[in-house]
């Protein structure tokens, strides 16, 4: 799957355009790569939502996204 990667030099934040069958999947982020993350299906959201909100942020997304190379 390919994205559009938008940086600027000056700052460590990024934003990715993709798309996901008929759906537009936008990413940003910062303190991590864009190449170190990685997209998996999600069949049940529910076991996904409670946890996330409890965790720091850059867990959170390894959590959601899974690990790197999986």
């Amino acid at each position: 799957m390919t994205f559009e990667l938008w940086r600027n030099s000056s700052n460590p934040y990024w934003v990715a355009r993709g798309r996901v069958e008929s759906t537009e999947v936008v990413l940003s982020g910062s303190e991590i790569e864009p190449s170190e993350l990685c997209l998996v299906r999600v069949n049940d959201l529910a076991a996904y939502s409670a946890p996330i909100t409890f965790l720091p942020e850059r867990e959170a997304i390894s959590v959601a996204m899974g690990p790197a190379g999986e």
